[in-house]
């Protein structure tokens, strides 16, 4: 019979041969618990466009300054300011974001009380991740983070180990009740 510490170092030795898999692509939606057979590397930028972070207004930073509480500036919109929601796009003409519960809103115009600096409430280009950065090391077991990261990257295929084929043989008197 075999001492449980020779049947460990048996497995663990034998374990290194699960690095020597064969690789498939697969779709990266359905590799969750596969294990990266290369590094994966970022395809795009995350966000790929300056995007909104706050639902509200996008603005040219440039018409606020010098607004205040006793000199409040007024927007038209949309030419000045452009309702926009958490996630879309800035438009391009637009530097800044105003939270929706930092505006006084009217028919045609809003009305703000402090001046927006550009970038406020922005988020930008490759905020999140860069074209080309490293995202997840070779041998890595994927987990459900790194799926939405790799799909933020536009990854839609990953390189993965195909699954090791196991067949465990139960033997001998303990693995049923004594008579």
């Amino acid at each position: 019979m075999m001492k449980p510490a020779q049947a460990q170092s048996i497995l663990l030795e034998r374990a290194s041969e699960l690095a020597k898999l064969p690789v498939e692509e697969v779709e990266t939606t359905q590799a969750a618990g596969r294990v990266t057979a290369a590094a994966i590397y970022a395809r795009a930028s995350s966000p790929a466009f300056a995007a909104a972070a706050m639902d509200g207004y996008a603005v040219q930073s440039q018409f606020t300054f010098g607004a205040s509480e006793i000199q409040p500036a007024k927007l038209q919109i949309p030419q000045q300011a452009e309702p926009i929601n958490t996630g879309n796009p800035l438009p391009p003409d637009k530097d800044a974001v105003y939270k929706i519960e930092d505006v006084h809103q009217e028919s045609d115009a809003i009305t703000v009380l402090a001046a927006a600096f550009p970038g406020q409430h922005v988020r930008l280009v490759g905020e999140e991740v860069t074209a080309g950065d490293l995202l997840v090391t070779a041998g890595e077991e994927l987990q459900p983070r790194h799926i939405g990261l790799l799909l933020a990257a536009q990854v839609w295929t990953i390189p993965v180990r195909c699954k090791p084929k196991v067949t465990l043989i139960p033997t001998g008197g303990r693995c049923w009740p004594r008579r």
